[in-house]
């Protein structure tokens, strides 16, 4: 009896289709949830750290990581430009006669354009164009790749080609009127190529800033705070650079989609855009700042990053130099004398791989004093 259960004539279970709407964008919330997964683990090590440092540690974590969720989020957010009009009269589809009301939504991204149609209400009844349907649609129209040849053939762009598979699956005039102004391409009517160039060479710029960021916090943690300011302002330049690059490429005229006399999608910056511009501005100021700081206040700053403690604590031997003993004194003096120059205390690198060595290996000692630190 239950495995007749949804059969018919003994053939296999078979469920209707449940098609839902697509409501959020599945990359940009991985983008969200890992980086928020990297600052749990990173804020669950803060209770362990005793007096100011503890501070210094969350903001050196925080504000890393919004620039670095700024980088991913801006190269993958579809929100670059953005348009909406509500309660829009329009044709619904092929074979139904009669207009729909519906919401009608645009989002443009660096490699695809994005639709929305969402009806007003949702379930269509009544004598609707739509009437039994349920009418919210989000399609997404890719325009990244070559530019390829005028026309819907294999050769032809990968726009041209989604378009004309939309085409072929009857979806609503709404969808198909907004993204035929993404497929044509000749006079002045160039948007989906202008949109495509500007997005490209964006994209590069922001590619090109997520190493730099890795870097930057690369050179943080061994210490090279000049190094690390310089690679920080990269970071910001190379983000900003993608603005201005968007904003200058985008040739043509202005894109403007009419549904009606009062319906009209003029289009404007989004989120995306912004969340660029702002993290550039936050890398730049801040390596900036940290810069000036360092040349008047060297102490303090050290001290903010976490590395004078290992230095001036835990009494560990440096395995990299000798006690400062009479002979020792004696031999250097010597050196200053006859004018040879005495020899030059290994880089910062080198003596915190010293400690961090010393430190793993259990070494504990009283605290030696080096020759070039008196």
């Amino acid at each position: 009896m239950i495995f007749d259960a949804f059969r018919s004539d003994g053939l296999p279970t078979y469920y209707s289709p449940n098609q839902t709407p697509v409501t959020e964008d599945v990359l940009i919330l991985g983008i969200i949830f890992a980086f928020i997964i990297i600052f749990f683990s990173l804020f669950a090590i803060l209770p362990g750290i005793r007096g100011w440092q503890r501070l210094f540690l969350f903001c050196r974590i925080t504000i890393s990581l919004f620039i670095g969720a700024s980088i991913m989020l801006s190269n993958f957010g579809q929100s670059w430009e953005v348009s909406f009009i509500r309660n829009v009269t329009t044709a619904y589809r092929t074979g139904r006669s009669g207009e729909i009301q519906a919401d009608i939504g645009v989002k443009i991204g660096l490699r695809a354009v994005n639709i929305t149609l969402k009806g007003i209400p949702e379930d269509q009844d009544g004598d609707s164009a739509a009437s039994g349907e349920r009418v919210n649609y989000n399609e997404r129209f890719h325009f990244e790749g070559l530019q390829g040849r005028n026309g819907f053939g294999r050769f032809a762009g990968r726009i041209n080609r989604e378009f004309r598979e939309a085409q072929y699956r009857g979806l609503p005039y709404p969808i198909l009127w907004v993204a035929e102004y993404f497929v044509l391409d000749g006079e002045d009517i160039r948007w989906g190529r202008s949109y495509r160039l500007a997005g490209f060479y964006a994209a590069l710029l922001i590619w090109l800033s997520f190493p730099l960021w890795l870097i930057t916090n690369i050179l943080l943690m061994i210490g090279a705070l000049p190094n690390a300011f310089f690679m920080l302002s990269l970071t910001g330049g190379c983000m900003l650079g993608a603005n201005v690059l968007y904003a200058s490429i985008r040739y043509g005229s202005y894109l403007s989609i009419p549904f009606s006399a009062h319906h009209i999608l003029d289009f404007s910056y989004g989120w995306s855009f912004y969340l660029c511009l702002v993290g550039g501005l936050v890398a730049v100021i801040l390596a900036i700042v940290c810069h000036v700081l360092r040349l008047f206040f060297p102490v303090g700053m050290e001290e903010f990053f976490g590395f004078k403690e290992d230095f001036s604590q835990d009494n560990v031997k440096y395995y990299h130099g000798r006690p400062r003993t009479a002979k020792t004194a004696k031999q250097t003096h010597t050196k200053q004398v006859h004018g040879d120059k005495p020899a030059m205390p290994p880089r910062r690198f080198t003596r915190r791989l010293s400690v961090s060595v010393a430190k793993a290996v259990g070494i504990r000692g009283p605290r030696m004093t080096t020759a070039w630190e008196k």
